[in-house]
Parts: C-alpha cells; structure tokens; sequence
C-alpha cells in the first residue's frame, strides 16, 4: 500500500476570543492530520468548535497558537497576496450557499475567475460550462438562484468553488438546510469529485448519517476538543467515546430502538444473570456464529431484540441489541470482545433516566451546546 501524504497538517492549535468578562476557548490544543485523498469528517454538536476549526486551514479564522501547514507550505506564516492565492486551493461551501440573487448562475461560478486570473474571457465561459456540467446544470446556466431549489443552489456554489481548481474542499454544514433525498445527491457529488478529481474533502457536519455515507476518516469534537479520531470502519464498530456511540446509535436507529426496549416492563425488570447488551462488529466478525457459541459454550441463552447490518467501505458492519440469559454471562461477555466485537452492556435504569434527562431538556428547548 503506498504511504499516505499529508494535504493538511494542524499542530497545537488553539482558537481564543476574548469577550468583555471573559475568554471563551473555542478550539483547545487540536492536531489534525488530513491526507490527500481523504474524504475527513469531523462531526460534533453545535458549538463543539468544528467550524471555528476548518476555518483556520485557510486562515479565515486566526489561531491564537499553533501552526498550520497545507499541502507542504505553512500557511500561518504567509500574508497579503501570498496567503491569498493560497486560499485559492482550498475551496468552501456552506449551509446557505451564499450565491449572488442579482447574478444568472453562470455568473455566479464565473465570479471567482474575475479576481486576478490569467483566463482570457472566453476562457472562463468554457470553464463555467465545464463545471456546471459537472454538477449536471448545464441547463441552468442563463437562470437566477431564486428559480432553483436548495439542491440546485448548493451544486452551483460547489462548482464556484471549484472555479480555481483547488486541491482541497471544505464542505461546512453545506447539507443541513437539505432533505435527505437532496442530502444524499449532494454527498454523492462530493464524493464524486473526490474520485475523479482527486479532491481532498473535509466535511464539517453534525450528521453521522453524512460521514458515513462518504467519508473514510472521522473526527469527533466536543467543547474545543477532538476527543476520538480514525477509519470509519473502527470508529463504528468499536466506538471509545460516550458521544461517538451517541452519533453512531443516531444514525443506525439504535437510540430508537434501545428507547423501546427499555420501556418494556420485562427488560426493566431483568435478573441478575441477565444483561441487556448491544453488540457491533464489523468484517470477518459479522462471518462469525457467535449467537449459537454463545449456547454451546456456556449455555448462554440469546434473545435478539433488534438487528441492523448495513456496508460502510465494501465491508460489512452491523449493529445487534439482544438480552443474554445464563449464569457464565459475564464469561461469555468476555468471550465476544475477545473476538473484536464491540459489547456495550446496557444499564437499564440509568439509561432511562438519561432519556427523561434529554425528554425534559428538550420540552425546555435546550439545545446541545
């Protein structure tokens, strides 16, 4: 396998404001490296610092410390026009497209070419129509945004982004005010050009459904931080993290799933050689009659609540929510870690005092911060 090269390197990175009574740390100590390639996610709720974060890879956002390299050139040191025609190779697209309603579409994907580019005029007419086709509207060319959808205007700012031929896009919320059917043709675009381009994506969203659609990497930030990193295919079937299981029970349904089972008297009212768990694996494990050795075993009998196997990558990864009965419960727990298979035992009663927690937090309208 050839060794992966760095597109973009962040080192120590810390992003201070200071407000009148207070300094507010909104990216704490971050190191992030993005390989060229990459398809990154960083996923985290609103006000994890995520967007403060991807903002300082070209510099729109000043870190208060740290050093940021991309593409081998450490853009902290650059000014002026300098930095300025770094940032062209970093393209960036945003949750409300902030296109130009007074500009027909081709204008709008055109307008970066008008800033100091040696592309004669005709030039950058062939380069408009060459990126709308891309993003498959040609046929938009002479509209405004205003007769296109949400869809439609997120394409359009994506091939304005690409007008420069950047090495990099940063795509930040740029799916979150979308339907899921517009959503999906949007991330399949970017991965598209992430194919066929050879773009490195960096996706900033609080959707795990988004990352992992596409992505091969993830981030997970919380208050400044990134608190868990790696392949996609690790971080799902074998989550460290309190909030990375969180994201991935959202986006597999098994949050909803486990808020019904723990609602049912008899799961409320489980003995003491019963364990309610939540069992993820992927690959070779998925392969693996774990159920049935689980009996013969240790004579550990299985009752399965819910299932879901889905494929992230071409390998398969799945998700299964069952309660185990037997007096070697616990010896068979440690059997099925023992075969890389991720074992969340389930503790009933705090975990629906959770779900009332966050019931009452939202019929308070808090958010999460």
């Amino acid at each position: 396998m050839a060794e992966a090269t760095p597109m973009i390197e962040l080192s120590g990175i810390d992003v201070t404001f200071k407000e009148a009574d207070r300094t507010v740390s909104a990216v704490k100590q971050v190191d992030l490296t993005v390989n060229k390639g990459d398809i990154y996610g960083i996923v985290g709720y609103s006000g994890a610092g995520k967007s403060t974060l991807v903002r300082v890879i070209n510099q729109l956002q000043l870190q208060t410390n740290g050093t940021v390299t991309v593409n081998g050139q450490r853009l902290d040191q650059l000014h002026g026009k300098a930095l300025r025609q770094a940032r062209t190779k970093i393209g960036m697209i945003f949750q409300h497209f902030n296109l130009m309603n007074e500009r027909t579409i081709g204008d709008n994907v055109r307008f970066p070419l008008l800033l100091g580019t040696t592309l004669s005029k005709q030039q950058q007419l062939d380069k408009v129509d060459e990126l709308l086709a891309l993003v498959g509207l040609s046929d938009k060319k002479n509209d405004y945004p205003a007769q296109l959808s949400g869809g439609q205007k997120q394409r359009v700012a994506i091939a304005r982004a690409l007008a420069n031929d950047p090495e990099i896009l940063i795509s930040d919320e740029a799916t979150s005010a979308l339907d899921p059917k517009t959503t999906g043709s949007i991330l399949a675009l970017l991965k598209r050009l992430n194919e066929t381009l050879g773009l490195t994506v960096v996706l900033i969203t609080h959707e795990m459904q988004a990352v992992k659609a596409i992505c091969n990497r993830v981030a997970v930030m919380q208050s400044g931080e990134i608190i868990e990193r790696g392949d996609l295919l690790t971080i799902f079937s074998n989550p460290k993290e309190q909030l990375t299981q969180e994201f991935i029970e959202t986006s597999t349904q098994v949050d909803s799933a486990l808020a019904n089972v723990v609602s049912q008297p008899r799961i409320q009212q489980l003995g003491v050689d019963e364990r309610l768990v939540v069992l993820s694996y992927a690959g070779a494990s998925t392969d693996d009659p774990l159920i049935a050795q689980l009996y013969e075993q240790f004579k550990v009998t299985p009752n399965i609540l819910f299932g879901n196997v889905e494929i992230l990558q071409k390998t398969p990864v799945g998700t299964l929510g069952l309660v185990l009965s037997g007096t070697a419960v616990d010896d068979a727990l440690a059997y099925v870690k023992g075969q890389g298979v991720h074992v969340r035992v389930i503790d009933v009663p705090k975990y629906r005092a959770e779900l009332a927690n966050k019931a009452a937090k939202a019929n308070r309208g808090e958010g999460d911060a």
